[in-house]
């Protein structure tokens, strides 16, 4: 009954099936480059052990079949935020995409 539904972490080809199966969807695909992205995991120290992990290692698990198929998912996304820069950049990104994707189903 929400009005919006959030999917976090879209992995599998089954997750986008299943979110275009909503009339009114949306695919927002936000990466970052590798480097970017490592150092983030590394300074959120969510995962056990994650800290200590050496580039190589995080790039040899970016290898995995799921992690591999997110940049083609990411292309067929509605949205794409390359998170690279200050979160000023990134929360401007998301307003934007906000206004030209969601606001208008608002107004309907």
């Amino acid at each position: 009954s929400a009005d919006i539904v959030v999917i976090d972490g879209v992995r599998w080809e089954t997750d986008v099936a299943l979110i275009r199966r909503f009339p009114k969807n949306l695919l927002i695909y936000i990466t970052a480059n590798a480097r970017v992205r490592y150092e983030r995991t590394i300074a959120r120290g969510e995962k056990s052990g994650a800290s200590t992990t050496p580039f190589e290692q995080f790039m040899q698990e970016e290898q995995a079949t799921n992690e591999l198929l997110i940049p083609k998912f990411g292309a067929k996304a509605d949205c794409i935020i390359k998170n690279e820069g200050t979160l000023e950049e990134y929360q401007k990104a998301i307003t934007d995409c906000y206004h030209k994707h969601i606001a208008p189903h608002f107004s309907e």
